[in-house]
């Protein structure tokens, strides 16, 4: 496979730079003094060196190797964002959401969406709470309330030379309120309409006199959902029984179906409340979180996968047909110590435990599948940081455990359980993998005009060899705000641990994800409140998917992309302008010798050449105004074309010698309403009653009200004629302070 970038030998430069250099050249390194850093004005904030969320080491914003898209909690709140899949596609430039019918929305960054959430990591407070064994970023997406986070920092491309395995396609890195921001209590209730839920939530903190500090938030959701009337279901074909023709259709092409039992759009599983509860304390250098969520949605039925006997008969749907559910319940506890051994350098030790309970249903049959997964974790991490030469190196350790019996919170759970590898038969009991990192950085200020960042970490798992995520960048300051980035990444996701497990007991071999990249960016600083940004990046990467037929994740072929991104933000006192537009374009695609049946791209067939599931153009706008005091208003728009690759994937699927798969995902021929534009617009008003109390006013979806199709959500692996619209939708919120 040929490769953009990070050959083996560039791969073992990196880790000579990083571990080899940095060692060497330690002792050469002048930190600047404490009075020093006092005499700092606020203007420079933007360029003193601090904690980042793509390095190891201390940057300056400004120098950040990387593409960042942050996201306070006033843009949260002014979003209308129902759960953080929605807030992440109103902000971040190159994101999209994607439906499916076999788990929840799918996040993609950069033309990479999977149907596991497994191409990027969900990370909290530095801790990455992704499903190991199999579904990836698989809890926290669904819950409808985001108060008690800080702040969102997205990182648009490869980051596994700083967060590990798994996150080719980005990083969603959260950081939780921890006391030291609120004061008292905050009571808020949600109330959503045609999309119905309703949130109740408590945030509250408490300072101490020995300096400690504890905040606690709790919220409860009861999430029914938007009816088929609301958020209609629409086919890409018309199905008929059996696929007699002389019968009445049981769907129409292009017409929304009729099931009694559909389930509502985003309803929670098996009707159950979605719960958060976060317990943090913090002291000194002392941080000790606890957090414990759980959620779960129902799932709309896919076209060709109905079961009228013991055997699947492609006639899609039946009038009887019930749907699937997925609940996931998971726990965490983490603590972490950061000490200074001198002015510029410290050690840090996190530890950690973490549970993940799935629990599944296959609505064909009474048939319900559960597990549990447990993670244990240490991590020693040294860095140094002086005003020209930063490096860091570090090492963790993860022990984890599969297969075990789920935590009984629900009455769904069935006496026996069935670990989630049930399509495994040869091994049913717990096992246990452990892995082994190393992690290295060196920032090297070479002049006032060029910085060096080089950053490597090593992984090492029980059913795998040692594999290396190597990042080189050169960032040239034209002036301090004027800025060129030349990033270089290689970054690896590990074979789902079910699928390693597989390999081993068979023999056979998972393989590792990897993504190569090149990203060119420039960065303007237009004055204190605005700035742009221009990317182009290209990038090679091995895609996995999940086989339908072999019913396990395969690596289905090799893929090449470029693409664009522009972002603009403008911000002041009262005003907040935020403006992007994305662009990406495959290259080519290779196919493997394991990729029959993928649905990623019809390039290989002789369909275009293109990819299937993805948007070539998004365009994004969020708008902010503080009118007064104490009102303000906020608008936000989503626009979304260019599904040529679907329309050449459907186009194959109608082939002759397809037969079996035009029913499951073929299109009536001369229907292209599913891929014409998606359109969504937010529009939300607050209005501060007096000191506690604070109303909000909510349109989700608008355009809506004039046609549904407009706010289409197309499915994922091949059925992307298939979708359902998201409702237009009402919600008021009233928010209550406590002193």
């Amino acid at each position: 496979m040929n490769k953009l970038c990070c050959s083996r030998a560039l791969k073992v430069c990196f880790m000579t730079h990083c571990l080899a250099v940095s060692c060497l050249l330690s002792h050469s390194a002048q930190g600047v003094t404490e009075d020093e850093l006092l005499t700092v004005s606020f203007n420079d904030i933007l360029n003193l060196s601090s904690e980042n969320v793509a390095l190891l080491t201390k940057t300056s914003e400004k120098k950040t190797p990387a593409s960042v898209t942050r996201i306070s909690q006033d843009m949260i709140k002014s979003s209308g964002a129902r759960e953080l899949s929605e807030l992440i596609d109103i902000y971040v430039p190159n994101a999209q959401v994607w439906q499916h019918n076999f788990g929840q929305n799918h996040i993609g960054f950069r033309g990479l969406v999977s149907d596991r959430d497994t191409q990027f990591l969900y990370v909290i407070n530095g801790k990455t709470m992704n499903h190991r064994a199999k579904l990836g970023a698989a809890s926290e997406v669904d819950l409808p309330n985001l108060q008690d986070i800080q702040s969102i920092k997205v990182i648009s491309g490869p980051g596994s030379a700083v967060y590990g395995a798994g996150a080719v396609s980005g990083v969603i890195a959260v950081t939780t309120f921890d006391g030291s921001k609120l004061k008292g209590t905050e009571l808020s209730i949600r109330q959503g309409f045609r999309e119905n839920f309703t949130n109740l939530g408590i945030n509250s903190a408490k300072q101490f006199d020995s300096g400690g500090r504890l905040y606690f938030h709790y919220d409860i959701t009861d999430y029914n959902g938007a009816n088929q009337k609301y958020a209609p279901y629409v086919l890409g074909r018309t199905i008929y029984p059996n696929e007699d023709t002389t019968q009445q259709p049981i769907a129409r092409v292009g017409q929304p179906i009729s099931f009694a039992n559909l389930p509502n759009d985003e309803a929670s599983a098996f009707g159950l409340t979605r719960h958060k509860l976060h317990l943090q304390y913090t002291h000194q250098d002392w941080s000790t979180w606890l957090r414990l969520t759980r959620g779960g949605e129902a799932f709309e039925p896919s076209r060709g996968v109905a079961r009228t006997d013991s055997s699947t008969v492609y006639t899609a749907f039946d009038g009887d047909l019930d749907w699937r559910h997925q609940l996931y319940q998971q726990l965490t506890l983490a603590t972490q110590y950061s000490h200074d051994l001198t002015l510029n350098s410290k050690i840090q030790f996190d530890a950690s435990y973490g549970s993940f309970d799935i629990q599944e249903s296959k609505g064909f049959e009474d048939l319900f599948r559960s597990d549990r997964e447990d993670e244990y974790q240490l991590k020693l991490l040294y860095t140094n940081s002086a005003e020209q030469l930063s490096y860091a190196y570090g090492v963790e350790l993860t022990h984890l455990r599969f297969g075990l019996e789920p935590y009984r919170f629900s009455e769904y759970v069935q006496e026996e359980f069935t670990p989630i590898d049930d399509n495994n038969p040869l091994d049913n009991s717990p096992w246990s993998a452990n892995v082994f990192s190393l992690l290295g950085e060196l920032n090297y200020e070479l002049n006032n005009k060029f910085s060096l960042f080089s950053s490597i970490r090593g992984d090492i798992h029980t059913y795998t060899q040692a594999y290396w995520s190597p990042r080189l960048a050169l960032v040239y300051s034209v002036t301090p705000n004027n800025l060129f980035k030349l990033i270089f990444n290689h970054s690896n996701r590990r074979a789902n641990d079910a699928d390693l497990r597989h390999g081993f007991l068979t023999d056979s071999t998972a393989k590792n994800e990897a993504i190569d990249s090149i990203e060119l960016r420039y960065d303007q600083y237009l004055n204190t409140n605005s700035h742009y940004y221009a990317a182009l990046f290209i990038q090679d990467a091995e895609i996995s998917s999940w086989n339908t037929r072999s019913l396990r994740t395969f690596n289905i072929g090799d893929y090449q992309a470029y693409g664009v991104e522009f972002a603009y933000d403008y911000t002041t006192v009262k005003h907040r302008f935020l403006l992007s537009y994305g662009y990406v374009n495959q290259i080519d695609f290779n196919l493997g010798p394991d990729g029959v049946g993928q649905s990623f791209s019809a390039q290989p067939y002789g369909f275009g050449d293109d990819i299937a599931s993805w948007w070539q153009h998004s365009f994004k706008l969020a708008y902010s105004f503080d009118y007064t005091q104490k009102s303000s208003f906020d608008i936000s728009l989503r626009y979304l074309a260019g599904l040529q690759g679907l329309k050449d994937l459907a186009a194959y699927y109608n082939t002759d010698q397809f037969e079996e798969e035009a029913l499951k995902r073929g299109v009536a021929r001369g229907y292209d309403k599913a891929f014409r534009p998606s359109a969504f617009v937010n529009l939300g008003t607050s209005y501060m009653v007096n000191d506690s109390i604070t109303l909000r006013l909510e349109g989700q979806n608008i355009l809506g009200l004039l046609d549904k199709n407009l706010n289409k959500r197309n499915f994922l692996a091949g059925r992307g004629a298939d979708y359902r619209a998201e409702a237009a939708a009402i919600t008021l919120g009233v928010q209550i302070k406590i002193p």
